[in-house]
């Protein structure tokens, strides 16, 4: 079997794509006796029929397993609203299918005939009360919100629990999903616990206990504000060392080599630029490496490593002979088009947590090709948005134009510190020589505590694979499949769900679809790290 797959299966699949396919087809007739799934099912862009669909599972969920709603009750943050705003929020709550018990209202407006009315702080001191909701004023609540929520909680044993939704916009077209994005820095427009209260000003960044979210949009509230409320970069002032692995980049390398020339010049700070040369034969790119070598002796070095290609082997044995206190990983078809790139990834690095750092990436027609990695796209990571135009609408449910949190960044283009490089043990050059190192390392900082940022600050062109290929060989093939298996066996709760990524998307197409909605994509409360927006 193992000689069929590499001597038949994966060169067809690789040359004749729609041959494959059809005895993909007729295998699983034959071996299922239906039809395959078709790959990348999804519903597109129709957000109008995504959420009907959804509100028909969340209510047939309901039916079937129906919440032990415990004593409740709901805190109303009207802080500069209206008395209309107010009252579309009260409306809402009259109408959920377990009303709430106690609404308290926090902020200037008063309402003397409210049932149940209560200060905040004197329902926080009412015994009996065992859940708590708190939604901001002139949202609409969907009627079965605190069912769903309920539901979600006997989902978690933990006795400390906060758990965030997603919230829907009524736009003057047609209904849109309007995700809450962990590590974004907004706050979102519902939110619950148990146990241990949030502070005050309900802000998700200072909870106590465990922090969860679920999918379901159970509220209608006007767009959050996006983008993080944070002071721009900090300055830095560690030296550091860029990074390029080549083999006869030829032109592609010298525009690389000469923007980031610019940037360690422009920076004025202590740095080097040290170009790993992977038994480059061609003339020309010999060349360039000769001149700019001369041009610049205080700065570029040129290493030879005369050893099979292995991406995380070279960038490792480079990071050992580097002296910088930073260390950038940077691809050599990597190209500068606006100055002050290495300055935004330096500052953001310099802010407590931050462990690395990517930058955004385009084609060169601008098209995005990297707006930060998200797992389980496409069986274990992938570049939500690839391709897509940067004014495309759909940008809104993976914004590229905003700094936030993510699970990973791509390696060709990524800023950490030499301490936590080796912290982790680097690049791991045994199982993933190629593909997903990057990735693997990300999560490898994520799990010792460290953020991964992605910003938009520092904007670069990349020529995708021109020096090293396409995996378009048997031996490339397999070598691939063996990485994803390492991935999918070593991370498979990232990899199942990544919190940065919405679970309203499709684990199988790029282009940001929206996935068929489902119970345990929609209520299954997914505990959140330690967010971006938690900083100071």
């Amino acid at each position: 079997m193992a000689a069929l797959i590499e001597r038949v299966l994966v060169p067809l699949r690789v040359h004749c794509p729609r041959v494959f396919a059809g005895l993909r087809w007729g295998w699983w007739l034959l071996r299922w006796r239906r039809r395959p799934p078709r790959v990348g099912r999804g519903l597109g862009q129709d957000h109008a029929r995504y959420l009907e669909a959804m509100d028909a599972v969340i209510a047939q969920t309901l039916r079937k397993d129906p919440p032990r709603l415990r004593a409740q009750a709901w805190i109303i943050t009207d802080e500069g609203t209206t008395a209309q705003m107010l009252e579309r929020t009260l409306a809402s709550l009259r109408a959920q299918s377990h009303p709430p018990q106690r609404v308290a209202l926090c902020g200037p407006l008063t309402r003397p005939g409210l049932p149940h009315a209560a200060r905040r702080e004197e329902m926080h001191a009412l015994a009996d009360v065992q859940m708590q909701f708190a939604v901001r004023a002139g949202s609409e609540l969907s009627r079965a919100a605190a069912a769903a929520l309920a539901h979600s909680f006997e989902r978690c044993e933990a006795a400390s629990l906060c758990v965030v939704a997603d919230q829907r916009h009524a736009g003057p077209q047609a209904p849109r999903l309007d995700p809450w994005q962990p590590g974004s820095g907004h706050s979102p427009a519902l939110t619950a616990w148990r146990g241990a209260a949030p502070a005050p000003e309900l802000t998700v960044a200072a909870q106590t206990g465990v922090l969860a979210h679920v999918a379901a949009a159970l509220v209608c509230a006007e767009p959050a504000q996006t983008g993080m409320s944070l002071p721009r970069p900090l300055a830095s002032e560690a030296s550091i060392s860029v990074i390029v692995p080549t083999r006869d980049g030829g032109d592609v390398l010298a525009r690389c080599l000469r923007g980031a020339l610019a940037e360690l010049a422009a920076l004025g700070a202590q740095g080097e630029l040290v170009v790993v040369d992977n038994g480059s034969r061609d003339a020309h790119t010999l060349s360039v490496l000769s001149e700019l070598s001369a041009a610049h002796p205080d700065v570029l070095r040129v290493l030879r490593y005369d050893h099979p290609f292995n991406y995380s082997a070279i960038n490792n044995w480079a990071v050992r002979q580097a002296s910088g206190e930073q260390i950038l990983l940077l691809n050599d078809d990597i190209e500068t088009r606006q100055p002050g790139w290495l300055q935004a990834l330096r500052g953001e690095l310099a802010r407590p947590q931050v462990a690395a750092v990517g930058a955004r990436l385009l084609y060169p027609n601008g098209h995005i090709q990297h707006a930060g990695v998200a797992l389980g796209l496409g069986g274990v990571a992938g570049h939500p948005g690839r391709t897509l135009a940067a004014d495309d609408p759909r940008w809104a449910l993976w914004p590229h134009d905003q700094r936030r949190q993510v699970s990973a960044v791509t390696g060709a283009c990524l800023l950490t510190t030499r301490a936590l490089y080796w912290a982790v043990n680097g690049l791991n050059e045994q199982a993933l020589s190629v593909t997903f190192n990057d990735v693997d390392f990300c999560l490898k900082l994520g799990q010792a505590g460290g953020m991964v940022l992605y910003t938009p600050d520092a904007t670069l062109i990349h020529h995708e694979s021109m020096s090293r290929g396409a995996e378009d060989s048997v031996a490339k093939q397999r070598r691939f499949a063996e990485e994803i298996r390492y991935m999918q066996q070593c991370w498979p709760q990232p990899i199942a769900h990544d919190p940065f990524y919405s679970a309203h998307l499709s684990r199988t197409l790029d282009d940001l679809s929206l996935r068929e909605p489902s119970a345990s994509s929609l209520l299954t409360p997914y505990r959140l790290p330690a967010l971006f927006s938690s900083m100071s």
